[in-house]
């Protein structure tokens, strides 16, 4: 989907000096997420699951830098990326908590990240059950705990989930 970014509003910066963790930043809803926060003056802690897709996560920054080329801002939202896979819930917190401890506090978690894993009823395993489990269940319980320490008072959460669960998809019905 191609923009003309040099016609696209500059929202309010009524985000300024918030810090903001978006998880499964680097495609998508997360992306999308993460541009608005920024646009809005947070500082954007994005997560992708593997290495190769910090660069998409620093294409956001670039995205974001670019809007505010010609603005009189005094400064352009920062977006950083952090390698952070859902199926490894303890090294998943760890690298999310070190990049929010440069900043000190956490103002909004949006917790977007998922793994999905289609298969026929009859082919789930329990392994498939359990990486399912970790990752959506697991993982983001864990963060929320481990950032505890960093949520000021008018801190929000934010837990997005899919359609999924109500409609399935027809191959995992067979």
């Amino acid at each position: 989907m191609e923009h003309d970014l040099a016609n696209i509003k500059i929202p309010e910066q009524d985000l300024v000096d918030k810090v903001a963790i978006v998880t499964g930043a680097s495609r998508g809803i997360g992306r999308g997420i993460a541009v608005h926060l920024a646009s809005r003056g947070a500082y954007v802690i994005g997560t992708c699951s593997v290495p190769s897709s910090l660069c998409k996560i620093e294409a956001l920054r670039a995205e974001v830098h670019f809007r505010y080329r010609n603005a009189s801002k005094s400064s352009v939202p920062q977006i950083k990326g952090v390698v952070a896979s859902l199926l490894e819930p303890r090294e998943y917190c760890t690298a999310i908590v070190n990049a929010v401890k440069e900043y000190g506090s956490l103002n909004i978690l949006v917790q977007n990240a998922a793994v999905v894993e289609v298969a026929p009823v009859g082919m789930i395993t329990q392994d498939h059950i359990d990486r399912l489990l970790t990752a959506n269940i697991e993982a983001p319980v864990f963060l929320v705990q481990a950032l505890l320490p960093y949520f000021q008072p008018e801190s929000r959460i934010i837990n997005i989930s899919s359609e999924g669960g109500r409609d399935p998809s027809p191959v995992a019905r067979t």
